[in-house]
């Protein structure tokens, strides 16, 4: 486990385009125990960009977008490159080295944009609902979803073997257990004392659905490419985040 100085600079610096210095000794595998905590910081600048939204008087679903918008636009859409990589390559071969050569193509293809739009759009329908029913809590709430969606992502990146031995996720190193543990306390902990007061009920339904959905993209990744890749990892982010959204929201009604 790297102590938590260096730990938090780096993961802020990979996950985030914010001007961060990423240590250069450290392996980032060894740093995401800290990555809730970091997700906060990282989710901010895009909660008070939604927030500005709403106060100025824009209607929920346009809030809705700035802080969606605001949060690809401080992570480099890095989670978003991931889902439609994964989009095309998953359903767009029938064999597993077409897969991964498709998901490595940095052009997007009809699934991938498909992915995208719906991905959006979800959210961006979850968290204006989300604010016609608490108002601007909601972006409380928001950051909650990040946090959840980063740390859920963090169970195929542990649990599956890597399906190539180049790329981002190999070179990054696997999380210990250890590790993954401490996250998920610590990702626990920020998310109840964000939600609890809330809805408890929303706290627990959310996390479940959060961690269904990481489930479903690693067994869907073992099943497609024998492993796990960074664009599994960043679809599950994405897929994480939007059931912690709709968790939630089912949970309010």
């Amino acid at each position: 486990m790297t102590p938590w100085r260096p730990a938090l600079g780096a993961v802020i610096g990979f996950y985030s385009r914010l001007p961060v210095p990423i240590p250069a000794d450290v392996t980032l595998a060894r740093c995401v125990w800290i990555l809730p905590a970091a997700t906060v910081v990282i989710a901010w600048p895009a909660a008070v960009a939604g927030g500005l939204a709403w106060w100025l008087g824009l209607a929920p679903l346009a809030a809705a977008l700035v802080a969606s918008l605001a949060l690809a636009v401080t992570t480099g859409a890095l989670h978003e490159d991931g889902l439609a990589d994964c989009a095309d390559g998953f359903w767009g071969a029938a064999t597993i080295g077409r897969r991964l050569e498709i998901m490595r193509d940095s052009r997007i293809g009809t699934y991938g944009v498909l992915a995208l739009v719906g991905a959006v759009g979800l959210k961006a329908a979850l968290l204006a609902q989300l604010f016609e029913r608490v108002g601007g809590w909601a972006l409380v709430l928001f950051i909650a979803a990040a946090v959840a969606g980063r740390a859920v992502a963090l169970f195929p990146w542990a649990g599956l073997p890597n399906a190539r031995t180049g790329g981002l996720a190999a070179s990054a190193g696997r999380p210990t257990g250890n590790d993954f543990r401490t996250a998920m306390l610590m990702a626990l902990a920020i998310t109840a004392v964000l939600t609890l007061w809330v809805s408890p009920l929303g706290f627990i339904l959310a996390g479940l659905t959060a961690a269904g959905s990481a489930k479903a993209v690693a067994s869907l990744a073992d099943a497609k490419i024998g492993g796990h890749t960074g664009d599994v990892i960043g679809a599950a982010v994405i897929l994480g985040d939007l059931s912690y959204l709709a968790g939630f929201t089912i949970s309010l009604a």
